[in-house]
């Protein structure tokens, strides 16, 4: 199955917001967005920018943003299917 990244993260966005926990410890049907919340909600709406994406062939997507505070940060999406084209 694959999942749009969009949704995936306004999903863990809204549920990182809302405080809730799944029984896995994850945000969403055991296929995790985490990190900084204000980052990740930064990516959503387009007001952080993007420094590095490292992919892993384990399915983990790790993506470090210019953060906020002068810091960079970063949120990382596991178990997520990733399809690489040329």
């Amino acid at each position: 199955m694959q999942t749009d990244y969009a949704t995936l993260v306004t999903e863990a966005v809204a549920d990182v917001e809302a405080g809730n926990r799944h029984p896995c410890n994850t945000t969403q049907r055991c296929r995790e967005a985490s990190g900084c919340p204000r980052c990740l909600s930064g990516l959503v709406k387009g007001d952080i920018g993007v420094e590095t994406i490292a992919v892993f062939r384990s399915g983990a997507v790790r993506i470090t943003t210019s953060g906020h505070d002068g810091h960079p940060c970063t949120v990382a999406f596991r178990n997520v299917e990733v399809t690489i084209y040329e």
